[in-house]
């Protein structure tokens, strides 16, 4: 049976319906994806600060985070630090690392000198995957910033999975794993505490009750769709199918093994002498929101701030339907002076507007078209690489230019 044969056996097979027609019980979810997404880790992890902070006025002192440190499993010496009457909590979201990372929430145990005595990170993961190297590095920030005080970092997922990124040997600060259920039963019990306020009990109950039908229920309906999966794969039939799918399905990388060499050849021709690297984020992404050309001879006079001529786009993962802009930015980190550098370096700039704000480490320096995926294929090759191009060579001579002139050569 040929490749195409064999796809077709697949689409026919009653497996195969079975999950097409959960793909579209769940199709309402899909849509409102990035608005969850951009709104719901941000809205708990400030309720969650909230609750957990012995100062607020919700008349609640530590009992949310004493309750929820006991559910999660947390390191028993911080949750005997935490019942000290002595000990108040001080929570806040996007805590900064000294690399510029930020950590959803960080609950300071301090006594009533204002002494820390102990330190408690929540890594909030709803649907967002892992960052590179991410727990790792803020179990590592969390040690360096409370180097004599117990401390731990908790997980928290809808689904309970072990980071990925954790470092299983970093002692000063252990990762935590902790379930989205661990949220619903601190609920349910401040619901059920008639000494909590009444209007704080509603809330409780609209939480509880969204984490169990948009957040939980998903989950639950992804094991349902790759246990069909797995059903549909125990058919020898349908294996050879199943594969030639995987390996050929559409994706933006794909398309930067064309976009990349079209790209160095024409600037190999205009700029014999610039070397460039491609980098790409997330790194190891098939769709990745981040394709950049970095030249080494403007980073190699600029030192502390790299500039980068980017296909950006505001969607965490890229489809047919989302959208690329150009973008000419210089990555600055947290350095104030770099930034001011690169701020001298910014383009007249009549093309466009950044649809959505790069972090903070980037100082936009143009802003360009924008080109929509339409098929992930040739159409978008030439599209891309258009729009990319483009974007080089109306920004990187007037650029180099400047960086020249700002930046001598250092003998």
């Amino acid at each position: 049976m040929n490749a195409t044969a064999s796809i077709c056996r697949l689409v026919r097979s009653r497996g195969f319906r079975k999950l097409a027609a959960r793909s579209k019980c769940t199709e309402q979810f899909n849509l409102i994806e990035m608005l969850e997404t951009t709104v719901t880790e941000n809205a708990f992890s400030r309720v969650v600060a909230f609750l957990f902070d012995s100062h607020r006025e919700h008349q609640l002192g530590k009992k949310a985070l004493l309750q929820w440190s006991d559910l999660a499993g947390l390191p028993s010496a911080l949750h005997r630090i935490a019942e000290r009457s002595s000990i108040q909590s001080v929570a806040e979201t996007q805590w900064t690392t000294p690399d510029g990372r930020f950590l959803d929430i960080l609950v300071r145990l301090v006594d009533a000198k204002g002494k820390e005595r102990g330190a408690i990170g929540i890594e909030n993961k709803v649907w967002a995957g892992e960052q590179e190297n991410q727990v790792g590095h803020y179990q590592g920030a969390l040690g360096r910033r409370f180097p004599r005080i117990p401390k731990a970092l908790a997980y928290l997922t809808p689904d309970g999975r072990w980071p990925a990124t954790a470092d299983p040997k970093e002692d000063r600060c252990p990762a935590v794993v902790a379930r989205y259920d661990t949220l619903i039963e601190l609920f349910e019990a401040l619901v059920e505490d008639k000494s909590v306020p009444e209007d704080l009990r509603r809330l409780m109950t609209s939480l509880q009750n969204y984490i169990r039908k948009i957040i939980i229920m998903p989950e639950k309906e992804t094991q349902a769709a790759k246990k069909l999966v797995r059903e549909l794969y125990q058919n020898p039939s349908n294996r050879d199918a199943m594969r030639l799918i995987a390996e050929h399905l559409p994706c933006v990388k794909h398309l930067t093994e064309s976009i990349e060499p079209a790209i160095e050849k024409r600037m190999k021709a205009k700029f014999p002498k610039t070397k460039s690297e491609w980098m790409y984020h997330p790194q190891k992404s098939e769709n990745p929101v981040e394709l950049k050309w970095i030249p080494s001879e403007l980073s190699e006079r600029t030192k502390t701030f790299w500039i980068n001529f980017m296909l950006f786009c505001n969607r965490r993962n890229p489809e047919i339907g989302s959208a690329y802009q150009f973008v000419v930015a210089a990555w600055c980190g947290k350095n104030t002076q770099a930034r001011r550098k690169a701020m001298s370096l910014k383009l007249r700039n009549e093309s466009g507007t950044l649809q959505r704000n790069l972090n903070g480490d980037w100082v936009p320096l143009w802003v360009g078209e924008g080109y929509k995926l339409r098929d992930l294929g040739d159409k978008d090759t030439k599209g891309l690489e258009k729009l990319l191009l483009n974007g080089i060579l109306e920004t990187y001579p007037k650029l180099r230019r400047k960086v020249f002139a700002s930046f001598p050569a250092r003998k």
